[in-house]
């Protein structure tokens, strides 16, 4: 039920409009992804981190675009955040990191985002030699993920490259 909720959420975003991924993102208007499309970003070893700190500041620099921000603002996991759909700073930030993960040149970025619709996201970056973030796949995600073998292996994934993320 959840799955479906968000489905139509993302729905109703891209129609109207509401968003704009970056011109990075892959592919095209809308896509879905089965768990297997998205599974070969996450091969390899991820070393997690759980402090917005921890990510390198290309990472946050991308994040913060990427939300329309001039300065990532990102609670780190079991800090207080805007929940709700009051947009107020003494609330916090609107979104909290459940946890972040390196695997050689990518970056995995796993968190929640409140509003009228509380949302569970996932963006992979790919970080160059000169340490720029590229965005290889953002999607939403149904439920807060454990770990990363969780998001491998479990099809709670849709996408829409225009969803507000």
């Amino acid at each position: 039920m959840r799955a479906c909720f968000v489905i139509i959420s993302l729905l109703i975003y891209s129609c109207a409009g509401v968003g704009q991924a970056p011109a990075s993102t892959p592919g095209s208007d809308s896509l879905r992804f089965k768990a297997d499309d998205s599974a070969h970003l996450l091969d390899g070893e991820f070393f997690i981190e759980k402090t917005v700190a921890g990510l390198p500041v290309s990472i946050k620099s991308a994040l913060a675009a990427l939300f329309g921000e001039k300065n990532l603002t990102m609670a780190n996991p079991g800090q207080k955040f805007n929940a709700g759909d009051f947009m107020a700073m003494e609330a916090g930030p609107p979104r909290r990191l459940i946890f972040a993960g390196n695997s050689k040149d990518k970056w995995l970025i796993h968190y929640e985002k409140g509003g009228r619709s509380h949302f569970y996201y996932v963006v992979i970056f790919r970080l160059d030699v000169q340490q720029r973030a590229t965005i290889l796949w953002a999607g939403a995600y149904g439920a807060p993920a454990r770990d990363v073998e969780q998001l491998r292996s479990e099809p709670h994934w849709t996408i829409d490259k225009r969803s507000r993320l």
